[in-house]
């Protein structure tokens, strides 16, 4: 899918739909891409799944996975039915609504639970995956972790770089604005005026 084009977004959700109405399984990445953030147990999540589970009525079965050199640790949470939180706000059907504006605001609300909902359930997943590991000191991670992490994660598919990070990545409009904000900040000279905003 080309994720830039709108029109081929919406066959491959079109596909999707097909899919799941014939009661087939598909796999989805919500994260949109791998999770290489330092702090982030999950990033933030694409609506998608959230919308093609509740169109289809379809349950969602979250997976945690952690890699550990050419180790992977997967974690398989139990079935999480969208729906239920659809049926606790309407009783009208999830595809009958955003017909009028207030049918709209509650199909918004709605996906914003489930996504909630599902980024907890898969941190939940991560977190016991950590728990089982087992504790790391702090001592014994190299200053440079992070940075070699990527490192190894770029270099296991070439052609592969931070942008598309950025490219593939959900970023709420809270998050672009704070962001925004950094970078303005970061171009920004001291003066009498913004002062306030920096340290000594």
């Amino acid at each position: 899918m080309d994720i830039d084009d709108k029109e081929d977004r919406e066959n491959s959700r079109q596909m999707m739909l097909k899919v799941l109405e014939h009661g087939d399984n598909m796999m989805i990445f919500p994260e949109g891409t791998w999770n290489l953030s330092e702090n982030a147990i999950v990033n933030d999540l694409h609506w998608g799944a959230a919308d093609i589970s509740l169109e289809t009525s379809a349950v969602i079965v979250p997976i945690a996975i952690e890699q550990y050199g050419k180790r992977f640790v997967v974690n398989i949470g139990e079935l999480f039915d969208p729906d239920k939180i659809r049926q606790s706000r309407t009783k009208i059907a999830y595809s009958e609504l955003g017909l009028d504006e207030a049918g709209t605001q509650l199909k918004k609300q709605i996906k914003i639970e489930v996504i909630q909902n599902l980024r907890d359930i898969l941190a939940t997943l991560k977190f016991q995956i950590w728990e089982k590991e087992g504790i790391t000191r702090r001592d014994n991670v190299p200053y440079d972790y992070w940075k070699e992490f990527i490192k190894e994660r770029c270099e296991e598919w070439p052609g592969y770089s931070m942008d598309e990070q950025v490219r593939n990545g959900c970023f709420p409009p809270v998050k672009r604005e704070y962001n925004t904000m950094l970078k303005e900040m970061g171009r920004m000279r001291i003066s009498k005026k913004n002062c306030f905003l920096f340290k000594e």
